[in-house]
């Protein structure tokens, strides 16, 4: 296995962690931390949206292989969370 691939995925752990760990927390089930959890999924699912038209456009001119458009995809989708996880941070401060 290859042990470069552990860093990314402990990272998207621990940003899954942080992000359900708002959620349940106090701050996160009041007003603020409602709108605060509403913009962070905004931003998240725009943040997917465009990166998925991005690499299909991408794709369709021929300029990423098949193989290497789904696996981009694969790791956008993962690399979310972290992208949710920061915007969160900054957010609640």
């Amino acid at each position: 296995m290859n042990y470069l691939l552990l860093i990314p995925l402990g990272l998207i752990f621990i940003s899954f962690i942080y992000i359900f760990s708002f959620g349940g927390s106090r701050e996160g089930r009041d007003e603020r931390g409602y709108i605060i959890r509403l913009q962070m999924v905004n931003v998240m699912y725009a943040v997917l949206f465009l990166g998925i038209i991005i690499i299909t456009t991408l794709n369709s001119k021929e300029f990423v292989t098949n193989k290497l458009a789904l696996d981009i995809i694969l790791w956008l989708a993962l690399l979310n969370s972290l992208i949710g996880a920061i915007f969160l941070y900054f957010k609640k401060k």
